[in-house]
């Protein structure tokens, strides 16, 4: 994961996609993909706030990754945490038999 050095619109690089943060919390970062409003991405993640380093992601990308400056970026060791929400949604979505 890389993070860009801004403070006041921070940008967060992983595997090649780009998220802006949406949402401060006290406990955790809600973290919106980059073109959401362009191709209607509706990937996320959470990062959590408490030293462990933590990312849940939620949603696959709907696009290909994009390549970015790292130079510019600090890159950072995290536990990368998929989320299985969108998983179950699909399977009971699905006809039984």
């Amino acid at each position: 994961m890389y993070l860009g050095r801004a403070s006041k619109h921070p940008k967060l690089i992983l595997n090649g996609h780009a998220y802006h943060i949406a949402l401060r919390q006290v406990e955790r970062s809600r973290w919106r993909c980059k073109k959401h409003r362009s191709n209607r991405c509706l990937a996320f993640l959470y990062t959590t706030n408490d030293g462990c380093n933590k990312i849940f992601l939620y949603n696959d990308h709907n696009h290909d990754p994009d390549e970015y400056p790292l130079p510019y970026m600090r890159s950072q060791q995290v536990v990368i945490v998929k989320s299985l929400i969108n998983r179950f949604k699909h399977k009971a979505s699905m006809p039984l038999g």
